[in-house]
């Protein structure tokens, strides 16, 4: 049986491998079933991550597809433009023909290019989480800044067309960290696959194989205590946000911590340059998913800060976890997390 991880983030790469190595040590699952892994020019800096994959052995089959290649540039990876095109199409796109060589698909985001695929070709497949707990959070059928919510559930209801994550008839089920209070509503089998317990199974060698992957940037604080800053594409909510006004905040966030070693870590689809501020903290390369930072147990950090990010739970090398609340007069508030 032939396995297929689609990834539009570094994210989606690490959970793909985690996934992998976890289902690798299952009872024959070495003879009688092949994993790959196809990775989308999304995820930053994937032709390196695609190198790192085929030398770690860890896939069978890797592959890279940048979204132009696949599909008309108007489409701009839009799940609507995407289904759109293919359904004027006359066949499936020569470009991922080898999509359908496969017996499984594992996707992080069906409201995608790929998703949109799967879907006007009947694939069936399971979906996964695109950010830890990301189901919890918000109603991925509908979040705020969602365009035309009216014409999606009109496309909804006379076409059948998905009108958010998980909605399309051939989602199998939606695999997630964990099945309590979730937000979205969803018609899906719901699969438990706690993250916690897969690290918990990983043995060294597992840990080495992703150590190959996603080299661990070294973290060293010499300072009263270190903090670990994540940013977000504040674009993403509300329409007040722009790069100028985003990276005032940060700055604003990285001075509220003068005693401490700064570590920003910008979010991989943060399009702002933190530059101008790398003086006053260490900037940590955004292609890397910050939940690698856990597999080096000597990397801690006394405070964890974030306005909204799915990734700030992971973190355990922490003392204190800040959730950062909306801003007020361009000054940044914070409200204590866990």
């Amino acid at each position: 049986m032939d396995r297929l991880y689609i990834c539009h983030t570094p994210y989606h790469v690490l959970m793909a491998c985690e996934y992998a190595l976890a289902d690798a040590k299952e009872e024959g699952s070495a003879d009688s079933r092949r994993q790959s892994i196809l990775l989308m020019d999304s995820v930053g800096n994937f032709e390196i991550y695609a190198e790192r994959l085929r030398n770690s052995g860890l896939f069978d089959r890797v592959f890279t597809v940048r979204h132009s290649e696949a599909f008309a540039s108007w489409t701009n990876t839009s799940f609507y433009k995407t289904l759109l095109l293919l359904y004027l199409s006359k066949g499936p796109l020569h470009r991922l023909d080898f999509l359908f060589d496969f017996d499984e698909h594992f996707i992080f985001n069906d409201h995608r290019d790929i998703g949109a695929l799967l879907h006007r070709y009947r694939i069936p497949y399971h979906l996964l989480e695109d950010g830890r707990d990301c189901f919890k959070r918000f109603d991925q059928n509908n979040l705020p800044t969602a365009n035309r919510p009216f014409l999606r559930k009109m496309l909804k209801k006379i076409f059948n067309v998905p009108i958010g994550m998980g909605d399309s008839p051939y989602c199998l089920d939606i695999q997630v960290n964990s099945c309590e209070a979730l937000k979205t509503s969803v018609s899906k089998p719901v699969v438990e696959r706690p993250k916690d317990a897969l690290e918990a199974a990983m043995d060294e060698k597992d840990r080495e194989v992703l150590g190959q992957v996603f080299p661990v940037p070294a973290i060293d604080s010499s300072r009263d205590y270190a903090v670990l800053v994540l940013t977000s594409p504040m674009e993403a909510h509300g329409e007040e946000w722009n790069e100028e006004r985003q990276l005032a905040y940060y700055r604003d966030v990285v001075e509220q911590y003068p005693k401490g070693d700064v570590f920003l870590k910008p979010h991989p689809r943060d399009a702002v340059d933190y530059q101008s501020i790398a003086g006053s903290c260490r900037i940590i390369d955004k292609s890397i998913p910050v939940e690698v930072l856990n597999l080096n147990p000597k990397i801690s950090f006394d405070y964890a800060v974030a306005y909204l990010s799915t990734a700030l739970p992971a973190i355990r090398n922490c003392k204190h976890k800040i959730s950062l609340c909306a801003i007020s007069g361009g000054d940044a508030a914070t409200t204590q997390g866990e």
